[in-house]
């Protein structure tokens, strides 16, 4: 429109639609600025502000971010006269925030116990559960005993039975807690003694896993069952022994608590502290006579359970304690397997140290080496090198590394890691001769095994090299010949090293390929050795 212009009556209709929804938008801005007005007012307990702002229409209702109300904060600071306001105003005594949780529980948990009276005196719900099933009694127990003793005394018709969402009763957190005087009360109004949470645990049992000496003397004196066991089978030692309650320990086993009690799986209370490195534990148990190599239903003793959960102490404990430090689980694997998964060099060094086996194999025919290899963990790799006692020194380190079920060999971890084959293979055996060059030790060094029980092709066909009696003693040159698909195999999958090492035995001239697969891989490794005529063409 051209200035000047004389204006339309459409052009004048929507200038006051634009200005009616402008008139809107300010008051609907209003409203929320005297919703967050009201907030700061609660926080700082400025009561006559609190009033104003709800006279010039701030919502008694309006939630934060949170979905608090102004209640529910006037309710933790126990700002008594505010939440007088805010009820006389129309405040929802009942509104949840987004964890479900009321200002009734807002009270009981910061202990504020002059709004929990008013609160109560108006109806709040003394049950309400919030989004993890806790009812105000529930978080009054959590923040101890006089915040519950005076919910208890104010509240009238309350359920002291209800279970949080893990089926955890009030009873169940006075016994965690220890608060004797609670228990009594709950008690008396009916309380169940052996009533089970979610996991199969009574308030016994969270008494025991807590260190809560009294409060268990107190529930066996009305009849709760010393041998109780949980869903996972665990007894009050199994849990003192976790946690490493030894008081309660010493309590369970005056009373006569077996020591070799097992859970579900077979597990005995030392297995449980060397899992959790509870060193007090496992020194009180060992010294009551516990079984040390006591095996679970898997045949885990309490030594792979500290290697595999990376508890040194434990571990060193075990060890010194007389620990059988080979002894193998029902698929036969070591604590020196389960070491070198965890990728733990430290426990990985004290098992070597202590003349632990690198070449045990699993029921997969796997060796620690195998897993090493399979994490690709170098640190482990280059500690099992270089400080395993076993092995090295007669040049049997690889040749100890049979190829597993599923036919992923030592040639997997020998191709990634080629350096310690070079480290490997140039050893000598104890009459300081190259193992290399000893037809009849051909069968115990690196380049036996790269030639033949690494060939995942013959071992398909069912014709491993090794197992081929007719080239076992022959020279290593012709060993190489018959292991050529191993060679090919090398190329194609980028180690050209491995190559140039086998290509240092071949002493009766070239070679011959068949395809043009072969053709690339064998010109690959001749530019790494520097040779143009190693090999000719059929």
């Amino acid at each position: 429109m051209k200035r000047g212009s004389p204006t339309s009556l459409d052009q004048i209709d929507n200038i006051k639609r634009q200005k009616n929804s402008d008139d809107k938008n300010k008051h609907k801005c209003s409203t929320v600025e005297l919703n967050e007005a009201l907030f700061k007012a609660i926080s700082s307990n400025e009561i006559d502000r609190v009033n104003d702002l709800l006279k010039a229409g701030a919502d008694v209702n309006a939630k934060d971010s949170e979905g608090s109300t102004a209640l529910h904060f006037a309710a933790s600071n126990d700002q008594v006269a505010a939440m007088e306001l805010l009820l006389a105003k129309g405040a929802d005594i009942e509104a949840k925030d987004i964890d479900e949780r009321t200002a009734l529980h807002d009270a009981t948990m910061n202990g504020q116990i002059s709004a929990m009276g008013l609160l109560l005196a108006n109806g709040a719900d003394i049950d309400a559960q919030d989004i993890d099933g806790k009812t105000p009694l529930h978080d009054a127990i959590s923040n101890g005993p006089i915040v519950t003793m005076e919910l208890l005394k104010l509240a009238k018709n309350i359920d002291i039975q209800t279970k949080d969402i893990n089926g955890k009763t009030p009873l169940h957190y006075a016994a965690e807690f220890g608060l004797i005087d609670v228990m009594k009360i709950l008690y008396a109004k009916g309380a169940t003694i052996e009533a089970k949470d979610d996991d199969g645990s009574t308030p016994l049992h969270l008494a025991a896993a807590n260190g809560q000496i009294e409060a268990m003397e107190w529930l066996l004196t009305k009849g709760a069952d010393i041998d109780a066991k949980d869903h996972d089978g665990s007894t009050l030692l199994h849990l003192a022994a976790i946690n490493g309650k030894i008081g309660v320990m010493e309590m369970l086993f005056a009373k006569g608590a077996d020591i070799e009690a097992n859970d579900i799986d077979g597990r005995t209370p030392l297995h449980d502290a060397a899992a959790n490195g509870q060193i007090a534990a496992m020194e009180w148990l060992l010294a009551k006579g516990a079984a040390i190599d006591a095996k679970e239903d898997d045949g885990s003793l309490p030594l792979h359970l500290a290697a595999a959960n990376v508890q040194i102490e434990a571990l060193q404990l075990l060890l010194e304690k007389g620990a059988a430090i080979d002894a193998a689980d029902s698929k036969h694997r070591t604590s020196l397997h389960d070491a070198v998964v965890n990728g733990c060099v430290a426990l990985t060094k004290i098992l070597l140290a202590k003349g632990a086996r690198v070449s045990v194999a699993d029921d997969l025919g796997n060796t620690p080496l195998h897993d090493a290899a399979s994490c690709g963990n170098k640190d482990i790799i280059a500690t099992l090198a270089t400080e395993a006692t076993e092995g090295l020194k007669d040049n049997r380190f690889f040749s100890r590394i049979e190829p597993n079920r599923h036919n992923s060999s030592a040639l997997n971890f020998l191709k990634r890691h080629h350096e310690l084959l070079r480290f490997n293979h140039d050893a000598r055996n104890w009459e300081g001769e190259l193992v290399s060059d000893r037809r009849q030790d051909l069968r115990n060094n690196a380049l036996y095994y790269l030639l033949g029980k690494l060939d995942s092709r013959l071992h398909a066909k069912g014709e491993s090299l090794v197992e081929k009696a007719e080239w076992r003693d022959e020279p290593t040159d012709v060993a190489c010949k018959k292991g050529l698909g191993v060679f090919f195999q090398l190329g194609r999958e980028g180690f050209p090293e491995l190559q140039k090492m086998m290509m240092k035995h071949l002493k009766s001239g070239p070679l011959t390929y068949t395809t043009k697969e072969d053709e690339k891989a064998l010109r690959i490794a001749e530019r790494a050795v520097g040779s143009e005529q190693l090999f000719n063409k059929p």
